[in-house]
């Protein structure tokens, strides 16, 4: 049953958002694999909890790893109130090490917020799910 805050969706915006959503996860996987920092933040949102450390963290990943694969799943989209937006997304991203070659791969589920920021969707939030 929908909550008030979030009215029914009609299927057909519901799948226009969820084609919205994949635009931005396909720029931060794009941005990621090339390695562009600006590109990764403008996917994330000003307002975005701990952005600098983020930003830190995986600027250091990048001198390690490349990613030779970032495959993403979206479930459960959600319109919110206030212009944003909630999606379950799994990641399942190949790891290699630059250094020994070795490759990893690594699946992660989040439930991401998106806020719809000059008409564009940003993250501005993510938990990780276990």
């Amino acid at each position: 049953m929908p909550s008030p805050a979030a009215p029914e969706v009609p299927a057909e915006s519901a799948a226009a958002l969820e084609t919205q959503l994949a635009q931005v996860l396909a720029g931060i996987r794009e941005a990621n694999q090339k390695k562009d920092l600006s590109q990764l933040l403008s996917y994330y949102s000003p307002n975005f909890p701990q952005l600098q450390p983020r930003v830190q963290q995986i600027s250091k990943a990048w001198k390690i790893y490349d990613y030779p694969k970032m495959d993403f799943k979206i479930t459960e989209t959600k319109l919110l109130a206030n212009r944003m937006a909630q999606a379950r997304v799994t990641w399942n991203v190949e790891t290699q090490n630059i250094t020994t070659r070795k490759n990893k791969t690594i699946v992660k589920t989040y439930v991401i917020k998106f806020s719809q920021e000059s008409s564009q969707w940003r993250i501005i939030s993510l938990q990780p799910q276990e």
